[in-house]
């Protein structure tokens, strides 16, 4: 396998049937327009559109049809998978709505917008109702013996490991290491990526060149949003470049907040550790009289942590996300909710997401996004004075 990061080290190998083997690219045609859908399995049209390239290699066998993947069997390409088991009656259900900085238009640009101003339609994601099944294929497309893997982790640490790595692509300082089965023996015991990682700022027309000078058959990209964002980008330009590359996202946030994806690696844990400190400020505040602790949480636009972990530990009387508006002053506050609560019990705990609240702090910054695409936000942890 072949794997990069910041600090510049891309880690190569052949890949041997195993991994040759699964062609697990689902699937539409190479020529769709990104994120439409196009008939790959006839009668049907009606799934999530994700590119592949197999108009440019060779089908044949897998090396596992001899004994039926050890008993296990194939996946057809025509299974498929719910993309979600809840059909809303209309768009104020609840859940029925997510919520973003940025949304596309009716031309497919991005433009910025804050959720609570934004049309419903703005924000919901029209979505087919199917996707391709995943899993090992009866036929695949590379030959597991001559296949060569790159992994690329990026963007910030998560637990089990976000950004597309570029040094490591196309710096000359930095050469191709090989991956074997002793350098990785135990590293899933290991914090952190020993591959490294950075966030923005990727070349993709070097990285691509690279890609092709390597002779890179598949790519996985382990990131979040802005890595996945990076590996669409690499897939478009692999496809304008003639580069027959499998281009794989891993979907990886502490935030949790990968559509379509229920849990991602990282979030568990992020909420476990997370409940560490909310029994740390549970303690505090009951320690003082009227004491408040205040907990902020990983969630530029999502609350997955700040919610889960606040109910799994059982001591947050507040919790702030960014889903659901809320304000401060006059009947109903925050405020007012929280002189209630130390009124009946002298203390109080609450745990708020970084991204809760933009809408009603003081701006002090010039907005924007960062390098990663990520919004720039107001610092809703900062105390107003009189609270």
């Amino acid at each position: 396998m072949q794997a990069s990061a910041s600090q510049g080290r891309v880690v190569r190998a052949n890949v041997g049937a195993r991994v040759g083997g699964g062609a697990r690219h689902a699937v539409v045609r190479r020529s769709a327009p990104p994120g439409l859908t196009a008939p790959l399995i006839p009668g049907y049209d009606d799934y999530l559109a994700i590119p592949d390239i197999r108009d440019v290699l060779t089908p044949r066998p897998s090396p596992f049809a001899v004994h039926n993947y050890f008993g296990g069997g194939f996946v057809d390409d025509g299974d498929r998978v719910a993309l979600s088991s809840i059909q809303f009656a209309s768009g104020t259900s609840a859940g029925a709505c997510g919520t973003s900085t940025a949304v596309l238009n009716d031309e497919g640009t991005q433009q910025s917008v804050n959720w609570m101003e934004a049309s419903l339609e703005q924000l919901v994601t029209p979505l087919p109702p199917w996707a391709i099944r995943a899993g090992a294929r009866a036929t695949i497309f590379h030959d597991p013996k001559q296949t060569t893997a790159a992994i690329v982790t990026c963007g910030g640490l998560c637990p089990g490991l976000n950004d597309v790595v570029a040094v490591g692509f196309y710096d000359k300082e930095h050469k191709p290491i090989v991956l074997t089965k002793e350098s990785v023996d135990g590293i899933q015991l290991q914090g952190g990526t020993i591959l490294g990682t950075s966030r923005g700022g990727a070349n993709i027309k070097e990285i691509v060149k690279r890609i092709d000078m390597w002779g890179v058959d598949m790519l996985f990209v382990v990131g979040g949003n802005g890595g996945n964002a990076g590996a669409n980008a690499i897939q478009q330009k692999c496809a304008e470049s003639d580069v027959a590359c499998n281009v794989i996202g891993i979907p990886k946030s502490i935030d949790n907040d990968i559509l379509l994806i229920d849990k991602c690696f990282g979030f568990d844990t992020a909420v476990e550790e997370a409940q560490r400190a909310l029994l740390a400020a549970h303690v505090e505040a009951s320690s003082a009289r009227n004491g408040i602790g205040l907990v902020k949480l990983m969630g530029r636009q999502s609350g997955f942590i700040a919610m889960q972990a606040s109910m799994a530990a059982g001591v947050v009387d507040a919790v702030l996300i960014p889903e659901v508006p809320f304000k401060l002053e006059g009947p109903g506050g925050l405020l007012a909710y929280l002189g209630g609560v130390l009124e009946s019990k002298g203390h109080a705990v609450v745990c708020l997401a970084e991204g809760a609240g933009q809408d009603i702090l003081d701006d002090h910054t010039n907005g924007g996004t960062d390098a990663s695409g990520n919004p720039i936000l107001k610092d809703i942890g900062h105390p107003k004075p009189h609270v």
